[in-house]
């Protein structure tokens, strides 16, 4: 059973429709002392409303790689300690071969076309 996320309306929206409701209520209060025109308040708030939702959205569809550039060519199989293979999903739009190094020399990004990353993929 694979457990799906959800997505970030629907774990924001609910919260702004209970903002929404109690700050028309405030407002209506505060119309009926002061003669405000409700809708338009109303209307001021969904505005700031789908602003803030749409801050969250990705502006363009390519997302974030974990690999700039096209990575390097070869590491040395022995200061390998660990693979990572992170196949095409909605971040990133290509295959992303990590290699996390021996002796904590950082991680490299092995570029895919390689003949090395090739040869991962397919034991992978």
């Amino acid at each position: 059973m694979v457990y799906k996320m959800p997505s970030i309306c629907q774990l924001i929206i609910p919260f702004y429709v209970q903002l929404f409701y109690f700050l028309q209520e405030e407002i209506k209060s505060e119309a009926a002392a002061t003669n405000m025109n409700v809708k338009g308040m109303a209307i001021v708030l969904a505005v700031i409303l789908c602003a803030t939702i749409a801050q969250g959205f990705p502006m363009f569809k390519r997302g974030r790689c974990l690999c700039i550039g096209p990575g390097v060519k070869a590491v040395r199989v022995a200061d390998i300690e660990k693979i990572s293979v992170i196949y095409p999903s909605n971040n990133c739009d290509k295959i992303e071969v990590i290699i996390t190094l021996k002796a904590n020399k950082g991680q490299r990004c092995l570029n895919p076309r390689s003949k090395q990353a090739n040869i991962i993929i397919k034991k992978i």
